[in-house]
């Protein structure tokens, strides 16, 4: 251990004779989408001293068909102007594992404080838009000219598939209930059947019921590039944050945000937003907890030092003997519906029931809402008590 701690310190400091900036790092995964949000991070610093590195093993082993490369490496083009020098990234790659292993403060990401919101806030645009090769497919061709929507349900099958060797149950109180979107959708298709539904992503664990639903991910049509296509071009996305939501906040797409979990870490930067909650249960008091005390960073138990409206494990809620409730298919249908209408300029959202909720986000976050962020109305007036 000793012998291993020496090594570290003798290349950091090496490296460090050449490496003379103080450079901060961001450590990229091409295993997680949802990683997209430090690129834009970075993008909106614009400071020269912040690197974005990559695994060397990734860059040179063989692809994966489910990830995505492709966003990922014209965000490092476009934030850099240049393409990924590998021994260049490889030095750094070296210089940042040694110093994080003897606990150097030379990390970069994104970590939801308020400059930060701040500066995501001010971009207006697409942050990254690559080059997409339209293939000639009538399938994917006729879906983009026509009126869509894309959802996702997370489940475990992306990470059991990417991560074989990984045990993440541990996320899976994050997980829905693909039933459950079918059946909103389903009422919706009552309300509207000029939409499409598509189901996005790359790996999903069950098999589409509803005939009118277009199964994208388990189709031969799934490519990195149809991912940016459809998401591009999609009248709203609806899912929880879990990764695809990265590529509509990217793409700047209205999106419904279900099941959103970490209220805190609610992504305030943008607008065109409409979310519903998941709720928690508690089980010794036989009451739901508020929204409130789900915000407020001092509200914590015994169980664990972490707030318990950020703890991340299944098992921090099974000892705090929490259950975890997920949106019906009506806040669901709801909230969709909600957001088409927003859409067509034909809702007015109740600002008295919004204040409930941004009033408690600005007290206990100190960040601010965006005008065009709502909580769905028909989720406040269904669950008020919790907002009060």
């Amino acid at each position: 251990m000793i012998i291993k701690k020496i090594l570290k310190y003798s290349i950091f400091s090496f490296l460090g004779i050449f490496i003379k900036q103080k450079y901060k790092f961001y450590c990229h995964d091409f295993r997680f989408l949802g990683h997209l949000i430090n690129f834009m991070h970075i993008k909106s610093c614009n400071n020269k001293l912040n690197k974005i590195i990559f695994i060397p093993s990734q860059l040179l082993g063989k692809k994966n068909p489910y990830l995505s490369y492709k966003i990922f490496l014209h965000a490092y083009n476009s934030i850099y102007k240049k393409n990924i020098p590998f021994f260049e990234n490889l030095i750094f790659y070296i210089y940042f594992r040694c110093g994080v292993g003897l606990k150097k403060n030379i990390r970069l990401y994104y970590n939801w404080e308020k400059d930060q919101i701040k500066r995501l806030s001010k971009i207006k645009k697409i942050f990254f838009e690559p080059n997409i090769k339209k293939k000639n497919n009538k399938k994917i061709e006729n879906i983009i000219n026509s009126k869509y929507i894309l959802f996702s349900n997370r489940d475990s099958a992306f990470k059991k598939k990417i991560h074989p060797l990984e045990d993440f149950s541990y996320h899976d109180y994050r997980n829905e209930k693909l039933s459950t979107y079918e059946k909103a959708i389903k009422k919706y298709n009552k309300y509207s059947n000029s939409e499409l539904f598509v189901r996005f992503g790359s790996i999903v664990d069950k098999k589409i019921t509803n005939k009118k639903i277009f199964n994208y991910p388990q189709s031969h049509f799934r490519s990195e590039d149809n991912d940016l296509l459809l998401m591009k071009n999609c009248y709203f996305y609806a899912g929880t944050g879990s990764g695809p939501d990265m590529l509509a906040l990217n793409y700047q797409k209205p999106i419904v945000y279900i099941n959103w979990h970490h209220i805190p870490n609610l992504y305030c930067f943008r607008g065109n937003i409409i979310v519903i909650f998941k709720k928690i249960f508690n089980l010794s008091t036989n009451k739901f907890l508020t929204f409130s005390s789900l915000m407020d960073p001092n509200f914590r138990n015994s169980h664990s030092n972490i707030p318990v409206g950020l703890y991340n494990k299944s098992i921090q809620y099974k000892n705090a003997k929490l259950k975890i409730i997920n949106n019906s298919s009506d806040e669901i249908y709801n909230a969709m519906i909600e957001m088409d209408l927003l859409l067509r300029k034909k809702l007015n959202f109740n600002i008295k029931n919004q204040n409930l909720f941004r009033k408690k986000f600005l007290e206990y976050t100190g960040k601010k809402i965006p005008n065009n962020l709502y909580v769905s109305e028909y989720f406040i007036k269904k669950n008020k008590k919790l907002f009060l």
